[in-house]
């Protein structure tokens, strides 16, 4: 399989402070890469560089290089990049409109999606299925986004990305705030979006990574541990590091 990402001695700063050194990863096209790792070891901070959410930050600094597949993302334009490089947060965020509305909001800003009804139609209806939510909104799409459950804001959050087409999809701790069966939801979303998308997956809970992943790479204060296939890290991990924290025994 080809590499969608490809991450050369990438090193970021918040100040003087260096939350990443000499990063050297990639992420292979239609994977779940997984990222785990304890707090403070970095692993938002590269979510939130592959697609330069921190350059809002004026304390943050970086060296290196990213590319999306030839392309350096330091190098795109910003609104471009977030078309290929769509990104969930740990929290649900609905706007504040109903679920049709959320969907289609963004692909008529974006001009992904032309003005007319049938189209529109399309995409909701086809980005709701592809977040496993179509069924359970399906007659309510004129009903407020607010009012669905956490699970299923979620859901339509992850449906919003879709909506846009995107290349790789971002995840930053997805189900921190959910309960078993939504998380269940988003984990099984997840794996059938592999099929068209490249993932990367950060996550706190070291059993969802292996669940989900199809690799694993271990972070530790700014560093890239261990990078191997989900299941044999979690079988024969080459560094103690790495089994210390899959075990329990810190972070």
């Amino acid at each position: 399989m080809s590499d969608k990402i490809k991450v050369e001695n990438l090193s970021c700063f918040y100040g003087k402070h260096r939350v990443l050194e000499s990063l050297n990863i990639n992420v292979v096209k239609n994977e779940i890469l997984t990222i785990i790792g304890p707090a403070n070891s970095g692993k938002t901070s590269f979510l939130r560089t592959l697609n330069r959410m921190n350059d809002f930050n004026p304390d943050y600094s970086r060296e290196g290089a990213v590319y999306l597949d030839n392309d350096n993302i330091f190098e795109m334009n910003t609104e471009k990049l977030r078309k290929r490089v769509g990104m969930l947060f740990a929290m649900p965020i609905p706007l504040p409109m109903t679920i049709y509305e959320n969907i289609v909001y963004a692909p008529k800003r974006l001009g992904v999606v032309a003005g007319k009804k049938s189209d529109q139609d399309a995409v909701v209806e086809q980005a709701l299925k592809d977040a496993s939510l179509w069924d359970e909104v399906k007659d309510r799409l004129d009903s407020s986004a607010m009012k669905l459950s956490g699970g299923q804001q979620q859901r339509l959050c992850i449906a919003r990305i879709l909506a846009i087409n995107p290349e790789v999809i971002l995840f930053d701790e997805p189900c921190s705030g959910l309960d078993p069966i939504s998380t269940a939801k988003v984990e099984e979303s997840m794996i059938e979006l592999k099929e068209k998308y490249t993932i990367v997956l950060v996550t706190n809970n070291v059993k969802q990574a292996s669940r989900v992943g199809d690799r694993t790479a271990f972070f530790l204060m700014g560093k890239l541990v261990e990078l191997d296939k989900t299941g044999t890290m979690f079988v024969s991990p080459k560094q103690k590091q790495t089994e210390d924290y899959i075990t329990g025994r810190f972070g």
